[in-house]
């Protein structure tokens, strides 16, 4: 299964969360590499699934796009970006976001994103197009 996966076209932080995983797979104790039953799966749903369109391990429904307001949640779960108050670094960030996150609606993102960002009295304007 791990060599249909293309690791070149997975943006870097599932990258590195893949290879974090697969280095847990190592028992030091007995200083072997194991694969125990079932984490292997959880690697591939946790990490790829959902980012690339061609990967659809639980066989979820990705045609559903997430609307802003879950976008805009699915965002700042990571705490970095609920620190941001620079509009250029911000509007980097979000296109990146938007790059990444295959299963969201972007124009509704952006529209949740922007809202969020003047209700906040934040400076300046984000360029997300």
């Amino acid at each position: 299964m791990c060599s249909e996966v293309k690791l070149l076209i997975l943006p870097l932080s599932p990258t590195i969360s893949m290879v974090e995983s697969i280095c847990d797979f190592r028992d030091t104790s007995i200083k072997v590499s194991v694969c125990q039953s079932g984490q292997l799966q959880r690697l591939m749903v946790g990490v790829v699934q959902g980012r690339i369109p061609e990967v659809n391990i639980d066989g979820v429904d990705f045609e559903t796009k997430k609307n802003g307001d879950e976008s805009l949640s699915l965002f700042f779960e990571n705490k970095e970006n609920r620190t941001i108050e620079d509009p250029e670094n911000m509007s980097d960030v979000a296109r990146t976001f938007i790059q990444e996150s295959p299963n969201i609606d972007a124009a509704a993102f952006k529209e949740a994103l922007t809202s969020f960002w003047k209700s906040q009295g934040y400076d300046g304007e984000l360029r997300l197009d």
